[in-house]
C-alpha cells in the first residue's frame, strides 16, 4: 500500500472511530465563536486568556420584552464584546444575568451588565453568591498583588527582602510577567459584583413570549450549580455541570454530580449548551459523563470496603493510586480525548486525577 492510499485509509478510519458528538475539538479555544441555536437564542464561545485560563461560554436568550444572559466571562473585554453583540441583535434590555456557578471565568464580567443595566437581576444559588463575594475577591486581589510584586522584582532584580535574584529565577519571573500582562490589565478593571437574586429550587421567567426556567437540580461541579432551561425549544444551558470535550472533575461532588446529570438526562432536552466547548445536539456525551462518574464513585466505594475505611478516617494517597490503577481508563480516555494529545493530558489531570481525588474526599466527608 503506497503512502497516499495509507494516509487516506488512516484518515477515513480516524473519522469513523471518533465519537459522532461533533467534530474533534481541543480543550483549548483560540477564537470567539457565535452559534445561533434557535431564533433569538445564541451560544458564544470565547478564546482562552493568554495565560491559558479558559473563558466560560455565554448563552443569550432574547424575548419580545427582555433579554436573559447566562454567564459573564473571565475577561471584562469579552463581556463587553458580548454586550455589544446583543445590542446589535435587539434593543430590548438585559433584565437577567444568570451565574451558573462561582468560578470567575463565568462572572468576572458581571459589572459590565450591571453598569449598562442598573436594575438587572443577577441570579445564582446562595452558595455561589457567597463564594463570588469571598473566594473570587480573594483570587483577583491575590493575582494583582502577585503580579505587581513580580513586576517590581524584574525592574529591581531584587526580592522582597532586598536580596539579588539569581539570573535563572529572574528570567522565569520576567516570562511570567510578560505572559500575563493582558490578564493583569483586565483584572485591574474588575469591579466585584456578586449576584443580587437567590434561587434555591426553581424560578420561572417570561421574557415576553419566551418562557425560561432556572433550576437548581443538585450539586455537581460546585455546590451551587444551576441550569437554564427553555422548555419550548428543549434547550438547556448547563454551566460546568457539562463541559466538552473533557469534563471538569476538579473539586467536584461526584456522587451528587451523577444524580444531577441524571436529572438533566431525564428532562425533555434536545440541545445542551455546555459551560465550555461546542454545543451538544443530543445526550450521547452527557451519558458518557454519567458513566465515567459512576465508574469512579463505585470504584471508590469498593476500595473503601476492601480496606475497611470508615467515614472520618483519612484515605491516603495510596488509596487514590489504588483506585486510579484499578480502573481501565482506555475506553473513556479515547472517547473524551478524540485522539488529541492535549485532551489526553487534560483527561489524565481532570478525570483520572481530579475526579478520583474528589470522590475520595467526598468519601472522607470533606
Amino acid at each position: 500500500m503506497n503512502f497516499f492510499i495509507y494516509k487516506l485509509f488512516f484518515l477515513f478510519a480516524l473519522f469513523f472511530t471518533i465519537p459522532k458528538i461533533y467534530n474533534a475539538q481541543s480543550v483549548s479555544t483560540s477564537e470567539r465563536n457565535v452559534t445561533k441555536i434557535a431564533e433569538g437564542v445564541y451560544a458564544i464561545q470565547h478564546p482562552d486568556a493568554p495565560n491559558g485560563f479558559p473563558q466560560g461560554n455565554t448563552t443569550v436568550v432574547i424575548g419580545k420584552e427582555k433579554v436573559l444572559v447566562v454567564d459573564a466571562c473571565y475577561f471584562p473585554s469579552s463581556a463587553k464584546e458580548d454586550l455589544e453583540q446583543i445590542q446589535k441583535w435587539t434593543d430590548k434590555p438585559v433584565a437577567y444575568l444568570v451565574n451558573t456557578h462561582w468560578h470567575l471565568d463565568h462572572n468576572n464580567g458581571n459589572y459590565v451588565y450591571k453598569d449598562a443595566f442598573p436594575e438587572i437581576k443577577i441570579i445564582s444559588h446562595p452558595a455561589t453568591k457567597e463564594l463570588i463575594a469571598t473566594k473570587n475577591k480573594e483570587g483577583v486581589i491575590s493575582f494583582l498583588n502577585k503580579y505587581e510584586t513580580m513586576k517590581k522584582q524584574t525592574e529591581t532584580g531584587k526580592d522582597s527582602d532586598g536580596k539579588l535574584i539569581d539570573q535563572k529565577e529572574l528570567e522565569s519571573t520576567k516570562q511570567y510577567v510578560e505572559s500575563r500582562i493582558e490578564v493583569y490589565n483586565q483584572f485591574k478593571q474588575i469591579k466585584l459584583t456578586p449576584p443580587n437574586t437567590d434561587i434555591t429550587n426553581e424560578m420561572k421567567i417570561d421574557l415576553g413570549d419566551r418562557k425560561v426556567e432556572i433550576k437548581f437540580l443538585g450539586k455537581g461541579n460546585t455546590e451551587g450549580d444551576i441550569v437554564v432551561y427553555l422548555p419550548e425549544e428543549k434547550i438547556i444551558a448547563a454551566g460546568d455541570l457539562v463541559v466538552s470535550p473533557v469534563p471538569y472533575g476538579f473539586g467536584s461532588h461526584p456522587s451528587e454530580w451523577e444524580k444531577t446529570l441524571r436529572k438533566i438526562y431525564d428532562m425533555d432536552v434536545d440541545i445542551i449548551i455546555p459551560g465550555h466547548g461546542r454545543v451538544l445536539k443530543d445526550k450521547t456525551y452527557l451519558q458518557k459523563i454519567i458513566e465515567v462518574i459512576n465508574l469512579v464513585v463505585e470504584s471508590t466505594k469498593q476500595e473503601i470496603i476492601k480496606y475497611g475505611h470508615t467515614s472520618g478516617i483519612p484515605l491516603t494517597q495510596t488509596t487514590i493510586e489504588n483506585i486510579q490503577n484499578a480502573i481501565d481508563w482506555t475506553e473513556f480516555r479515547k472517547y473524551f480525548s478524540q485522539g488529541i494529545k492535549e485532551n489526553e493530558g487534560f483527561f489524565d489531570n481532570s478525570i483520572r486525577g481530579g475526579l478520583v481525588r474528589a470522590a475520595v474526599h467526598e468519601a472522607e466527608g470533606k
